[in-house]
């Protein structure tokens, strides 16, 4: 098992969005029908955790978002290796994910042979 682990809370997870979509709060709340963005600045501000409806919201509109690494800062990966000795597909997989969400958030994987 490979783990890679940095703690986060709710607003780096937002922030990232930000950046890696080049939009601003305001335009992720209208977005996901917020009025205005309070509700995401008062995640930084208070330093807490992205609650589900939010994560949902946010999922539904951008799929590439994960909910459990919106929710946890985790995501779990299975990669599968073949036993014919060939090369194992861990750079393919590696390569689909956000380098941001790869660097940033709590990675477990768990291997399988195939």
């Amino acid at each position: 098992m490979n783990i890679i682990s940095k703690e986060q809370h709710g607003w780096e997870r937002i922030a990232l969005i930000l950046e890696e979509q080049n939009i601003s709060a305001a335009a992720l709340a209208r977005m996901i029908g917020l009025p205005d963005p309070r509700t995401l600045y008062r995640i930084k501000k208070r330093n807490t955790r992205i609650p589900h409806r939010l994560a949902s919201a946010i999922n539904r509109i951008m799929p590439e978002y994960n909910i459990e690494w919106l929710l946890t800062g985790s995501i779990t990966l299975t990669v599968d290796i073949r036993l014919d000795n060939s090369e194992p597909h861990t750079q393919t997989l590696t390569q689909r994910i956000s380098k941001h969400i790869l660097c940033k958030a709590h990675v477990s994987q768990t291997v399988r042979r195939v």
